[in-house]
């Protein structure tokens, strides 16, 4: 049974990494495009709105080493981000480009999870010729 889980666990693992990378690539193609081509100061709600997606962009690139708290990094990123939007503007933002931040925050957190169980399983699953351990 353990060894069903790490397999699960390495496939989460390796399919949210290649998701965030694409979410990444979405995410500064969009930047690049809508930035105007001279820089200009925005409003408060746009400077905390740019802040606070690029610390859930950084969790994203932090779930690759530490699952659990890139994870958390980009899930409490893009909940930040949408309370800065809701209470300038009384709606969240309508980007689901942010959804899918949010979505690989949540996936590197399950992978975290799931590599902690399997571990844990595998770690009290007795191998072929190893004897238990006295207690």
């Amino acid at each position: 049974m353990g060894v069903g889980k790490v397999h699960v666990a390495r496939a989460v693992r390796w399919s949210v990494r290649a998701a965030s990378l694409g979410v990444l690539a979405l995410a500064a193609s969009i930047v690049v495009a809508e930035s105007p081509v001279g820089f200009s100061v925005g409003t408060t709600v746009e400077i905390l709105s740019a802040f606070f997606f690029l610390i859930a962009c950084g969790g994203l690139v932090a779930g690759w080493r530490w699952e659990g708290a890139g994870g958390m990094l980009a899930v409490g990123g893009i909940l930040l981000l949408d309370a800065v939007q809701f209470f300038a503007t009384g709606s969240l933002p309508r980007s689901w480009t942010v959804s899918l931040v949010a979505l690989c925050g949540f996936f590197f957190i399950l992978s975290r999870a799931l590599n902690v169980s399997a571990r844990h399983e595998s770690s009290t699953v007795l191998r072929p010729g190893s004897a238990p351990s006295p207690r």
